[in-house]
């Protein structure tokens, strides 16, 4: 018997969690986090793992919401995370 390793949504969990609590006053931070999760968006075609990083960008966009004190630095967030979700809603259509 082999016991079931961690889904995908897990591992990024672990992969991001921390980074996102601990940088989330930082925008460089969250950018590169956004990124990241962008270049994993379209390293798959399977829906479950687009939904996991859909949820993930959501997570991300609600941390640099509260902990991005600089309205410009939100702002900037904002349009990488509307870019990201606009890439994976596109994915999970296709």
């Amino acid at each position: 018997m082999i016991a079931a390793g961690p889904d995908f949504g897990h591992m990024l969990h672990l992969a991001f969690d921390q980074i996102v609590h601990y940088g989330k006053g930082d925008r460089r931070v969250m950018a590169r986090i956004l990124e990241s999760l962008l270049h994993l968006s379209q390293l798959t075609d399977e829906p479950s793992r687009l939904r996991a990083l859909s949820t993930m960008t959501e997570r991300v966009a609600r941390a640099a919401e509260t902990g991005l004190d600089d309205p410009d630095d939100r702002r900037q967030i904002e349009e990488l995370t509307e870019r990201l979700g606009l890439a994976l809603a596109g994915r999970l259509r296709a």
